[in-house]
């Protein structure tokens, strides 16, 4: 397991400081396309390396997230700054929440 740092401010909404966040993780529909390559990370083929399709809503849907993998790393809360990662080949999503039910992520 390792920490990762990450930064969850710079949002833009009416009330930031009553935002929420979560932190997810969606692995790689191909891990064996990560290699590194004269000490620089690489994907390839490029198709396995784009962010599927996330349904975050419909838990019937193929595409929700986690019908796909997905691990959420923690409960929705304030500013994230750090967290604990699994081994594999995962993206990273950050989701935000404002304090009417509005979501978005990056």
């Amino acid at each position: 397991l390792d920490t990762f740092q990450f930064a969850t401010h710079d949002w833009k909404d009416e009330h930031p400081e009553e935002l929420q966040f979560a932190i997810y993780v969606i692995p790689l529909r191909n891990p064996a396309a990560m290699k590194y390559n004269s000490g620089q990370l690489q994907c390839s083929p490029s198709s396995d390396c784009m962010l599927p399709e996330i349904d975050w809503h419909n838990r019937s849907s193929n595409n929700y997230w986690v019908n796909g993998g997905g691990i959420q790393l923690n409960s929705w809360g304030g500013q994230q700054e750090s967290n604990v990662l699994p081994a594999g080949a995962f993206f990273t999503v950050v989701r935000a929440r404002d304090r009417l039910g509005a979501s978005s992520f990056t």
